[in-house]
């Protein structure tokens, strides 16, 4: 089967409405939760792949070992590098993708365990706890038996872990704009990642910088600093993760002037300097024909309204 182009398999770029940039595609059942199982794991280590749902009656935890991957809803997307997980409540639609190598757990909740005090989506670090019982999980498959008293107790235990590992700010996270002139400010803040600054993004969004400041906090719960760190960094780890770029480079292109300053953001970031980073994902593309290939293809994709939100 031929691998699908990024673009074509992921619509991770462009500047359309959200109802535009946030479409359904492939339905993959490895990912899907199903009602009526119990909670259980599954381990996926996929060339690449595209899947999205629709509303599952569960949540589902998604802990990235190894690769990179692309989580996007109506309201923003979330880059995920390795080391990194995201919980997607239950009852949110979302669509997730990757377009390299990946080794993932996925932890699918369908009973009452997990402690959630977010609204949508959350993405952090992995914790050694929470590597080691990714790793545990690894024993109770979606076959297994549901009255397994320490199953349940497992599972149990690590919804209620959430309320301390995703004890975070938002983070991994670039919103999209929820009225014309904050879409103008995120559209020219991408555009011209390299220099953007408070000021000029003002501009072109017909405002004042007083004004977009406050928007910014108020109807998207970042402020522009982390914004447009959240912007960079997205932009930095694409970059590095295709291999088309030195560090250098990347540092100049998301808009630092010294090597060190983007070395030791990249590092608070994602936990990894640009070179590990760059490294680990170039070995990632090495390995690519060891891995089973995708059972999925990638059909056309339906816009979906806005009321579907992560």
């Amino acid at each position: 089967m031929n691998r699908p182009k990024p673009e074509e398999s992921c619509p991770f770029t462009g500047g359309a409405d959200g109802a535009e940039r946030f479409a359904l595609g492939p339905s993959d059942k490895r990912f899907a939760v199903v009602a009526g199982q119990p909670s259980h794991s599954v381990e996926l280590k996929l060339p690449y792949f595209d899947a999205s749902s629709e509303r599952e009656p569960g949540g589902m935890l998604v802990a990235v070992h190894d690769g990179g991957v692309q989580l996007l809803g109506v309201s923003g997307r979330w880059t995920l590098p390795s080391g990194h997980m995201v919980f997607i409540p239950a009852e949110r639609s979302y669509r997730l993708a990757a377009n390299v190598p990946v080794h993932l757990t996925l932890v699918k909740f369908t009973g009452a365990e997990t402690v959630w005090h977010h609204t949508g989506c959350w993405a952090t670090a992995m914790s050694t706890l929470a590597v080691e019982m990714c790793q545990f999980a690894h024993r109770w498959g979606p076959n297994r038996d549901p009255t397994d008293r320490l199953a349940n107790r497992f599972f149990d235990t690590m919804g209620q872990l959430f309320a301390v590992w995703f004890d975070n700010k938002r983070k991994m996270w670039t919103p999209f704009g929820n009225a014309p002139d904050l879409e103008r400010a995120i559209a020219f803040a991408r555009d011209h990642i390299e220099t953007a600054s408070i000021a000029d993004t003002a501009v072109a969004a017909g405002m004042s910088e007083r004004t977009l400041r406050r928007r910014f906090q108020d109807e998207l719960g970042i402020s522009w600093r982390e914004f447009i760190n959240e912007l960079r960094m997205t932009e930095a780890m694409r970059l590095l993760g295709r291999g088309e770029s030195s560090v250098t480079e990347t540092a100049y292109a998301v808009g630092f002037n010294s090597l060190g300053a983007f070395t030791v953001a990249f590092s608070n970031y994602t936990g990894s300097t640009p070179s590990a980073y760059a490294r680990g994902n170039a070995r990632a593309r090495e390995v690519r024909p060891l891995l089973a290939p995708s059972k999925t293809s990638s059909p056309g994709i339906a816009p979906m309204g806005r009321n579907n939100q992560l």
